[in-house]
């Protein structure tokens, strides 16, 4: 007997206690009430502070949502501008070919008309030459 270890009786003395404590309880019903109250505190409280880090996590990302939407209206306000800027560049590039296109054509009926009236006054000048050359040859004679 004297070399036999029993692990049971060494924690008996544990078992013991948890098994009068046990026993106890189950006969105070203002203690198993109060620890049922503990238990249901501490739930509350558990639940309460998971509740307001829930809230400040919602306001963070609120804020951040806001923040991003505020940022993506403004990239949108200037990408319209831009778009908007470019329609009008595009009306200012047309205009002025238009307006070059005009000036050329302009240009090719003044040049045209130029000729015509250089035409016309060669064949006055020539006209002219000729009579002047009549009146020489009658001085002449």
């Amino acid at each position: 007997r004297l070399g036999v270890w029993l692990p049971s009786r060494s924690m008996g003395f544990f078992s013991d206690l948890r098994q009068k404590m046990s026993e106890e309880l189950k006969k105070n019903e203002e203690l198993q009430q109060s620890l049922k109250s503990l238990r249901e505190h501490e739930t509350l409280k558990a639940a309460r502070e998971a509740a307001a880090k829930a809230e400040q996590a919602l306001k963070a990302a609120q804020a951040k949502a806001r923040e991003i939407a505020n940022e993506a209206q403004a990239k949108a306000k200037d990408v319209k501008q831009s778009v908007e800027e470019s329609e009008e560049a595009q009306k200012a590039f047309k205009w002025a070919e238009e307006t070059r296109k005009s000036a050329e054509e302009a240009a090719q009926k003044a040049t045209a008309a130029a000729g015509r009236k250089a035409g016309d006054g060669e064949s006055a000048s020539s006209a002219a030459g000729s009579t002047e050359q009549q009146q020489q040859q009658q001085q002449q004679l």
